[in-house]
């Protein structure tokens, strides 16, 4: 999505920086001629000329060099020097033997120039076993082949591409000794003999053969010069005196996943360090510590989990048994309430504490408006025409006001309360018959009889029927409704091929996702479709009167603003969705686990009847206006919440452009998982967290509500 667009952007970009040094030295030889000391573009230049080459050719020529040069000479030696002092760090032995050997050759009078590095053999040996360890592309730059060949015995047609795992090739047990170790002593010993220049191939980080990388030499005396006066002039720490985090982050060229913060305490007298030092040291300095490592506030990244791989990223980690906010919340134990993992080629940011999630839903309220697209959602949902799932934007501002002010609205509400008491009324009734029928006491599996009530209110609310009485009432369609809505939220709940490896999307219609999606889709809109007609034919019949349903009020309200029927048809179909799939299962759910507490803490639920003893009575039914005095009943609804948010992990939002995030810098496109489970059972807040404890909101947390203002708990986000 939009890549095409990033790359010519990018193109442009560099064309732009590339073509001024071009036209810089261009209008410099006019001027001037060739004087001084010359340059790489000056004596490309200079051949081209002496070849009589066309100008736009020579241009484009040297600007593919040039850049082919800074490519190759920029992150290649940054990430080598990155690794080669986080390895030092984390073998201090190492480190105080190199600047012994620094102090023995070089002393502690003067800087080391280049001509001491023939001397230095275990600085030698520590650049060489880094790029042992790390080489700056652990997969090789792909080649391929021009004729059919035989390689270790086996037919490569042509075409065929090579890649090389250098990451691999260099660790094989059968060559070095303790492989996964770093011991630059293997290269005074018996690996003594050999080179980095393509030569031995147990070691070939620059490649080998016709296609090695010509800057060998002046990678090798960038690496060796700069770390040599790296550690001569520096006594070298880490900011926390622990061991430096050695994760990977992906790319062609794989740097250090998190910043390399160090701190440097100057050896040599000031007037070496700060007068007599070329210009060497201090490129090195910046670029190695400041700018690659993103130890600046702008650009420092929030940590990631180790174990990430090609295109699926952390899915493999996701795809066990555990439940993903369960995963989630080991993973923020480990590296902190903010962190990134990356599904497929997807970022996203997960959140676990009340703090950031306010940053999020506050300050950065503008920046993570927007859901991400689905596949299931875009058969299932309209093409994200529902209102949980719309990208934001017109469409989904005027839906939200529809539910809000007419739908929604506590008016509209009042209207439709006696479908609430209705419908309570029966559901209690039958249970009661169910009871008396089997002598007092029935054994009920509660959860199913739950949905069914949940279904009728909402779905009354909706489109004035009544879906299910008792379980051996509910009718075929209803059933089939039922389980339709069960799917939509499992399949909703999958990572799918298609959204998070999308170039193997076709995967999803092999395993046959895409069949259940598009059926559950089909199934779903019968049912919808048949209550948006039904309400057509009614009011054609007899007018719109009595009481109206959700379905006459947005009919009503799309007449008046004469959109057309197609469009009417699927957004009142996706609006319905919306509030079926809001108010059924998240109701359920939530209703499910109260009474499961409250029967696993009966001294819980013995208070909570006899707070219904003193406030209603035995005579009569609870009525909607008693429940501002069931403090306690309010108390064990706000204590389920909290221990179990019937989404533990809010639906993702999307961020729209780039912004700061507890400190970490946060590119647009990356996905905000909040994290309710981890959050709201947070110790520094909730004393016992684990504990069901409906009291505590009775004392120190009385004043903490459940509509998104109390960031401590939001079961129903907010923003």
């Amino acid at each position: 999505m939009g890549n095409i667009g990033k790359i010519k952007r990018t193109t442009k970009e560099l064309d732009f920086a590339i073509g001024s040094w071009v036209n810089e030295h261009h209008e410099r030889r006019l001027d001037k001629g060739i004087e001084g000391n010359q340059d790489f573009i000056d004596v490309m230049l200079s051949i081209m000329d002496e070849n009589n080459i066309p100008i736009q050719e020579a241009d484009v020529t040297i600007k593919a060099n040039c850049l082919t040069l800074a490519l190759g000479g920029i992150d290649t030696n940054v990430a080598t020097l990155s690794w080669a002092i986080s390895l030092l760090l984390n073998n201090r032995h190492v480190l105080k033997k190199a600047q012994e050997e620094l102090d023995i050759h070089v002393g502690k009078q003067r800087q080391v120039e280049e001509s001491d590095i023939a001397n230095l053999v275990y600085l030698q040996a520590i650049i060489k076993e880094t790029l042992r360890l790390y080489p700056a592309t652990p997969v090789s730059v792909a080649r391929e082949a021009m004729d059919d060949c035989t390689v270790a015995g086996f037919h490569i047609p042509a075409g065929t591409q090579l890649l090389l795992n250098l990451w691999k090739l260099h660790r094989d047990p059968g060559i070095w000794h303790k492989p996964l170790d770093f011991l630059p002593e293997r290269f005074l010993g018996d690996h003594a003999n050999i080179d980095v220049r393509g030569q031995k191939f147990e070691l070939i980080p620059f490649g080998a053969g016709r296609r090695i990388c010509p800057g060998i030499t002046f990678a090798l005396h960038f690496q060796h010069l700069a770390l040599a006066r790296l550690l001569h002039g520096f006594e070298w720490g880490t900011v926390s005196d622990k061991s430096v985090d050695m994760s990977e982050r992906a790319g062609i060229i794989v740097p250090k996943a998190t910043p390399l913060e160090v701190t440097l305490t100057p050896k040599l007298p000031s007037e070496q360090l700060l007068l007599a030092l070329p210009f060497t040291i201090i490129i090195t300095i910046l670029v190695t510590i400041i700018l690659v490592n993103g130890n600046t506030q702008q650009q420092r990244r929030p940590p990631e989990p180790v174990g990430a791989l090609p295109f699926i990223g952390h899915l493999h980690l996701l795809w066990k048994s555990q439940l993903l906010h369960r995963k989630f919340a080991d993973m923020a134990d480990e590296h902190g309430p903010a962190f990134v993992i990356r599904l497929g080629v997807h970022r996203a940011l997960v959140v676990s504490n009340w703090e950031i999630a306010k940053e999020c839903f506050t300050t950065n309220d503008k920046v993570f408006p927007t859901r991400p697209k689905s596949l299931a959602v875009k058969y299932m949902g309209y093409d994200h025409k529902m209102l949980g799932f719309a990208p934001y934007g017109p469409y989904w501002r005027s839906m939200r006001k529809l539910a809000t002010v007419e739908l929604l609205s506590s008016r509209r509400l009042e209207l439709l309360k006696h479908v609430h008491d209705t419908e309570i009324s029966s559901f209690i009734k039958e249970l009661y018959e169910q009871s008396v029928k089997n002598g007092g006491s029935a054994v009920l599996e509660m959860k199913d009889r739950i949905g069914d009530l949940a279904t009728n209110i909402i779905v009354r609310m909706i489109a004035g029927k009544r879906y299910c009485g008792i379980k051996e009432s509910c009718s075929e369609e209803s059933r089939r409704w039922q389980k339709a809505l069960g799917d939509f939220f499992y399949l909703t709940g999958l990572f799918l091929v298609s959204d998070t490896i999308p170039f193997l999307g076709c995967l999803d219609v092999v395993i046959g996702t895409i069949g259940k999606i598009k059926r559950t889709a089909k199934e779903l809109d019968f049912v919808l479709g048949n209550w948006v007609n039904e309400h057509r034919e009614r009011r054609l019949n007899k007018g719109i009167e009595g009481d109206q349903d959700f379905v006459d009020v947005m009919l009503s309200i799309m007449d008046e603003n004469n959109v057309p029927t197609q469009e009417v048809d699927v957004t009142i179909k996706a609006t319905c969705l919306s509030l079926v799939l809001g108010g059924v299962e998240t109701n359920v759910v939530t209703l499910t686990w109260a009474i499961s507490l409250l029967l696993n803490n009966r001294h819980v639920l013995k208070k909570a009847q006899e707070e219904l003893d003193i406030h209603v009575g035995n005579q009569r039914q609870v009525e909607e206006s008693d429940i501002a005095n069931l403090v306690y009943l309010q108390a064990i609804i706000k204590e389920t919440l909290r221990l179990y948010p019937a989404t533990p992990i809010l639906v993702p939002r999307e961020a729209m452009e780039d912004c700061t995030v507890a400190g970490f810098h946060i590119p647009a496109g990356t996905q905000l998982l909040v994290n309710l489970w981890k959050l709201q059972r947070d110790p520094r807040i909730w004393h016992k967290p684990l504990d069901f404890l409906p009291e505590r909101f009775l004392s120190d947390r009385a004043n903490i509500d459940v509509r998104g203002q109390n960031f401590e708990l939001i079961p129903f986000g907010s923003g």
